[in-house]
């Protein structure tokens, strides 16, 4: 395993970005810590727009009590994550699926230990897919993992049960001062269907979110490998553009969002109605004033975007060059034209 390292308040302020519209519709969720250190990423949970019941394992015990005065809320447990799952007598114990949201930054490398003697997950040979493994066992159907994770987890995942991928980040090699481990958010969703999904090749297919320049160097057995190159705070602000291009990809149908949702349902049905009928040549004008209305606030919602993409930037004309062509000759659209290029 390796030495403790505690996890920046930069990445964690990330994680909690990333998850916090998972728990829409809930008043309260249960949230567990596997491996809290002094309780960095319970700062998170505590910041989700839910009430929290919190949760924590530490096994270091003088670490356990920087956590309790720090989240004298939480609950936390001077113990090893393991003893959920086994005692010390190597009698397993009875699963429950307790959490809504499991959260952290684990322990790295060889899985080793007492407990792993005693028969728990003992083919398993990574603590990072031990933790990653049973904090999945525990987790409610649709719950979140959300981890700092080695680069070779994902990497290894051509096979994964029981849950799916939400989103995954690569961030710069060096990410935790005092290491050059390669380092990745991820966030999963528990999936009791146990299909299995290949994501080894993520970010091959996703490119975006690879938070840094893909570079080469010698490892110490003199081979070449691939690394990402970059500083923390550039990575986190190209997540934080990531994002907000995001709410906008589907930009077309943002759109017909706006156009459609605050109609009352007759008047939806009226509209949908008047396109059939309508004559190619002519738009019924309480229609076209709508459109633009709509495009308007399209517009107003692209200018809106601190960091704005080439994509966002190629929206943005496409409205406005629409909106100059409708100001101009107004009787050249009808419904189904609108529809096309909308």
């Amino acid at each position: 395993m390796l030495d403790e390292y505690y996890t920046d308040r930069k990445i964690v302020d990330a994680v909690r970005n990333l998850i916090k519209d998972q728990f829409k519709g809930q008043t309260e969720i249960s949230v567990l810590e596997p491996s809290v250190g002094t309780g960095n990423f319970l700062y998170a949970a505590k910041d989700l727009p839910v009430n929290v019941s919190i949760s924590a394992f530490e096994i270091n015990e003088t670490t356990a009590k920087i956590a309790k005065i720090l989240h004298p809320e939480a609950s936390i447990n001077v113990r090893s994550f393991e003893t959920e799952f086994i005692d010390e007598q190597g009698n397993k114990n009875e699963i429950y699926q307790h959490y809504d949201l499991i959260i952290g930054n684990p322990p790295y490398g060889e899985h080793r230990g007492f407990y792993k003697g005693l028969g728990e997950e003992s083919k398993i040979s990574k603590y990072e897919d031990y933790f990653v493994k049973r904090s999945l066992d525990v987790l409610k159907h649709d719950g979140i993992l959300a981890m700092v994770l080695p680069s070779g987890w994902l990497n290894r995942q051509n096979n994964l049960k029981n849950a799916e991928l939400v989103k995954a980040f690569r961030l710069p090699t060096g990410a935790f001062a005092g290491t050059q481990v390669g380092t990745d958010i991820i966030i999963l969703r528990k999936d009791s269907q146990k299909i299995a999904h290949n994501i080894s090749d993520h970010f091959e297919r996703n490119p975006q979110n690879i938070l840094g320049e893909i570079r080469e160097k010698s490892n110490r057995f003199g081979r070449m490998e691939l690394y990402v190159y970059g500083n923390l705070d550039e990575a986190l602000s190209q997540l934080q553009r990531l994002q907000e291009v995001k709410k906008t990809e589907r930009i077309g149908n943002l759109f017909e969002d706006l156009l459609y949702d605050n109609l009352e349902p007759e008047k939806q049905a009226d509209n949908i109605v008047s396109a059939k009928k309508s004559d190619p040549g002519k738009t019924a004008e309480i229609d076209f004033q709508e459109v633009q209305n709509k495009i308007r606030a399209v517009l107003s919602t692209l200018n809106d975007i601190k960091f704005k993409s080439l994509a966002i930037l190629k929206e943005t004309d496409k409205y406005k060059k629409l909106q100059g062509q409708l100001s101009e000759n107004p009787k050249k659209f009808n419904q189904e034209q609108l529809s096309e290029i909308l």
